[in-house]
């Protein structure tokens, strides 16, 4: 009987120790909740800088899909995007097309992501004046020069028929093309003011 209770004893102190040895699992973060809130979004060209506000909760980094599908069935670019940022530049996006951004928060351990926030945009159609040179600048006169970009479309257009003037400060001046100007795809502008 005594030899029981003494095994019985010894069974019950390595049971504690195993027990004891035995880690608690760490609380694991739920899965993430928050998407990025307040998408926004600049165009310049074919660039395109989109904003938006971070979730409070903690996440690892951003991912950053664009498409010409609403569905996002086909992808043209994905971009990875540190979590401390709150804006991204997407580059070289197809002049005068729909675009479909969305934006969502991942975290590595354990894998969650947020849901998507989505936002549409258009690129402007292509920016046809060519740079202003030294040699286009005579005192207060400058001649502007365009070219338009090469299209497969028959709907798009190559007529220019005005061109507006938008200086840093003062009034906006508008100057119509003459189809002389059109076929030599320039035009000298005169009587603007120094600044």
């Amino acid at each position: 009987m005594k030899s029981y209770i003494v095994k019985s004893y010894i069974m019950i102190i390595g049971l504690v120790a195993i027990i004891s040895s035995c880690k608690k699992d760490q609380a694991q973060p739920g899965p993430l909740g928050q998407a990025p809130s307040s998408v926004s979004y600049i165009v310049q060209g074919s660039n395109v800088q989109v904003k938006w506000v971070k979730p409070e909760e903690s996440f690892d980094n951003y991912t950053v899909e664009v498409s010409k599908f609403e569905d996002f069935s086909v992808l043209e670019s994905t971009h990875t995007v540190d979590s401390e940022k709150e804006q991204h530049v997407l580059r070289n996006l197809d002049l005068g097309e729909n675009h479909y951004i969305r934006i969502r928060t991942n975290r590595n351990s354990p894998q969650s992501f947020s849901d998507w926030a989505a936002v549409r945009l258009t690129t402007n159609p292509s920016d046809i004046l060519l740079p202003i040179t030294s040699e286009a600048i005579n005192g207060t006169t400058v001649t502007l020069k365009w070219e338009f970009p090469a299209s497969d479309d028959p709907n798009f257009s190559k007529s220019v028929t005005r061109v507006v003037l938008t200086p840093a400060f003062g009034e906006s001046k508008e100057v119509a093309i003459s189809s002389q100007n059109q076929a030599d795809q320039s035009l000298q502008v005169t009587g603007l003011q120094k600044d």
